[in-house]
């Protein structure tokens, strides 16, 4: 490119020869094009310069050129500076169909700084792990960083992450991905445009890029992820909020009159591709956990009979005594959690009293078959059939071939989301026999995991589950008499169970504007609210008045004021403590006079509130800023979107504070935060900065005292 098109205006600019230069002090075989748009054919990368001119690149350059290359698996990395240029031209290179819903400008770090741009925790959805980990953790904070939204487009497969965000604000987004499902190229856009010169970490962020790359450690999006986008998040939990009563009464009355399988009628089968037989470590069968419920196309296998000796399958590690499952109460409305427990059921060759070889030819008996496993399961883990759904079959051969006969019941929600508990119980041959009988044909029974769903995860899997038989009929003819020869293999069924959650004490609390609870105190490490002398601790300028919900508001003037924490050379952080495990999703910070928050770390969460002792407990760090640009009278407002802060991770129903499940829960749920201030060099006592108040939106999880959260109970605006 040149001048001539009108993208760049190298007549006041000059990033792009700065670019140049610190590509080629990389080492980069570079060919830089001085007349139009360059041939791709070859091609590793394409680095496009900041658009500074008039005229848009992709209107001046060839853009189904561009696109061929990013399908055939090309990297294009453009310099940013105009949001409208950058997004015209990721929607044209990937072929988004529709617009954009959200991706703007939020500011430039040359009117005031946005913050040091930190890699990332989407990134890794980029990137595999291991190219990750080379990557700078953070970025130069140069004056010509641009900073957008994070995008979202209408497109159901555009793909888009932040690679780097502004002190953690994934909405403040210095350098972002761009993709689409089942298209193995890329575009990047950078905020920084090389107006400034090399920057040292923004140079290996460019090299690392096309070199990973080309090294194939990009992952191919199998699906759009808007779904994941902090603001479509918000709107469908607002959405969920609103639903209407007469709505769920539909649902809830359908769902009761619901028999064992949904819908009643012989459904039709799906089109599904053969199945592959996988290699086991070793030819001993034994139940384990399920493969993934995504059949691979290949022929099914056909081992030789008597090459392999045919063990039974081995006796499970005796366990501690099952507890029976809770009988199923009538259907909640939609959103309303319930919980699915996934198990393992295996038999010899035969399930129940029929042999696959004598059924394989009759549909009917296919679908009583399916219907009798439902009703033995109901009555074995005593809920109602409407309750039990099979997710499929799998045929393991003791070959170590494993041959699958399943419909996927995952609702797509839930593939993202990991269990609430790995329960890995086996039941030893004692129980096993108690629970289903000496003749039923069952040889071991696993329970896999446990997991929060609702009404309309249930329906999504019920209506996976109809296609079953009709998939299991076409895939036993699919299979010679040969692959069912009794003694070369053995059955699992795959069944889930859905059941309510265990009554008790609420598994959350969500609150707004929430003061902490604890903070440190004139003679004691930590101070609680509701201790008894805490009117007597509470002081002028302590930060005590950082805790207290109830204190005189200070005058809405410019000046230290008594109701608030003065900072000093002596104090220039100040802890802040929850009674319970908390997790949190804003932080409102409100100074009065000198404004100076420079950084906010978690504290994390090690099973009891904090005794005051909480530098070992430094966690997270959630905001981190160089310099505190706020004016005094405003609120710094942080956000923490729904990824880093867990807020949308199930929660176990009847799990406790001391063991909080999954680890991604638990590590994202906190005894509380450090707020650190900035205090130029011989500043006076008087000078501060002082802080009014430190406010919290988030939850409590397993809440010990439900009665300290509800004057900040989530109200509806």
């Amino acid at each position: 490119m040149s001048d001539a098109s009108g993208v760049l205006d190298t007549k006041w600019d000059h990033s792009a020869q700065n670019l140049e230069s610190q590509l080629r002090s990389s080492g980069f075989d570079l060919t830089v094009a001085t007349d139009g748009q360059p041939r791709l054919t070859g091609t590793d990368a394409y680095v496009i310069p900041a658009q500074q001119g008039s005229v848009f690149y992709s209107s001046a350059e060839d853009m189904d050129g561009v696109a061929k290359f990013v399908e055939n698996g090309g990297l294009v990395v453009v310099l940013g500076g105009k949001t409208d240029a950058d997004r015209d031209f990721v929607a044209k290179a990937l072929g988004y169909q529709g617009s954009w819903a959200v991706c703007k400008h939020t500011g430039c770090n040359s009117k005031s700084s946005q913050g040091v741009p930190l890699l990332a925790e989407q990134a890794s959805s980029f990137f595999s792990a291991k190219a990750q980990d080379a990557w700078p953790a953070s970025l130069e904070d140069a004056k010509t960083i641009s900073f957008n939204t994070w995008c979202r487009h209408e497109d159901a497969e555009a793909f888009s992450v932040p690679l780097y965000t502004a002190a953690g604000d994934e909405m403040k987004v210095a350098a972002q991905a761009f993709g689409k499902a089942g298209v193995s190229g890329a575009v990047v856009v950078l905020g920084y445009s090389w107006k400034e010169g090399a920057k040292a970490r923004w140079g290996e962020l460019l090299e690392k890029l096309v070199s990973d790359f080309a090294a194939g450690a990009y992952i191919v999006p199998a699906q759009g992820n808007a779904d994941e986008h902090p603001e479509a998040v918000e709107s469908v939990l607002e959405s969920a909020a609103d639903v209407a009563d007469e709505a769920a009464e539909v649902v809830r009355r359908f769902l009761q009159t619901a028999g064992g399988v949904y819908p009643s009628p012989a459904p039709t089968p799906s089109p599904s591709p053969s199945p592959s037989p996988a290699p086991s470590p070793s030819p001993s069968p034994s139940p384990s956990p399920s493969p993934s419920p995504s059949p691979s196309p290949s022929p099914s296998p056909s081992p030789s009979p008597g090459a392999v000796p045919s063990p039974s399958p081995p006796s499970p590690i005796p366990p501690s005594p099952p507890s029976p499952l809770p009988p199923s109460p009538p259907p909640l409305p939609p959103g309303i959690a319930k919980v699915a427990d996934n198990f393992i059921v295996t038999y010899n060759t035969t399930i129940t009293d029929q042999n696959p070889e004598d059924i394989k030819g009759n549909q009917t008996a296919i679908t009583d078959l399916v219907k009798e496993v439902q009703t033995k399961y109901a009555e074995v883990l005593k809920v109602n059939t409407s309750s039990i759904i099979i997710r499929g079959f799998l045929f393991v051969y003791f070959n170590g071939s494993v041959v699958e006969i399943m419909v996927d019941t995952t609702p797509a929600v839930s593939k993202r989301r990991m269990a609430l508990e790995d329960v890995a119980k086996v039941y030893d041959k004692a129980e096993v026999k108690q629970m289903f009988g000496a003749d039923s044909g069952v040889v071991g029974l696993i329970h896999e995991s446990t997991r929060v769903t609702n009404e309309d995860e249930i329906m999504d899997m019920l209506d996976a589950q109809a296609a079953l038989p009709a998939l299991l009929y076409r895939k036993l003819n699919e299979m010679s008499r040969r692959d069912l020869q009794e003694g070369d293999y053995y059955v699992q069924v795959l069944v889930t169970v859905i059941h309510p959650p265990p009554t008790g004490k609420p598994t959350t609390f969500t609150f707004n504007n929430m003061t902490a609870y604890g903070t440190v105190g004139p003679n004691k490490p930590v101070v609680w609210f509701d201790d008894p002398n805490f009117s007597a601790l509470d002081a002028s300028l302590s930060p005590l008045n950082l805790i207290n919900p109830f204190k005189t508001s200070c005058p809405l003037r410019c000046e230290g004021c008594p109701y608030s924490w003065r900072a000093n050379d002596s104090m220039i952080s100040v802890p802040l403590f929850f009674k319970d495990a908390t997790q949190i999703t804003r932080i409102f910070i409100k100074q009065v006079r000198n404004s100076g928050v420079v950084m906010v770390q978690a504290i994390k969460w090690t099973g009891a509130p904090s005794n005051g002792n909480y530098k070992p407990q430094l966690g997270r760090v959630l905001y981190n800023v160089t310099k505190d640009t706020t004016k005094c009278q405003s609120v710094l407002s942080i956000r923490i979107g729904p990824k880093r802060s867990g807020i949308n991770i199930a929660v176990a129903p009847g799990g406790t504070t001391t063991n909080i499940q999954p680890k991604r829960l638990r590590d994202r749920s906190y005894a509380g935060v450090v707020i650190t201030m900035q205090r130029p060099p011989n500043a006076g006592l008087n000078y501060g900065p002082f802080v009014e108040y430190v406010r919290f939106q988030g939850r409590a999880v397993y809440p010990a005292d439900l009665s300290i959260y509800k004057p900040f109970g989530r109200k509806k605006l």
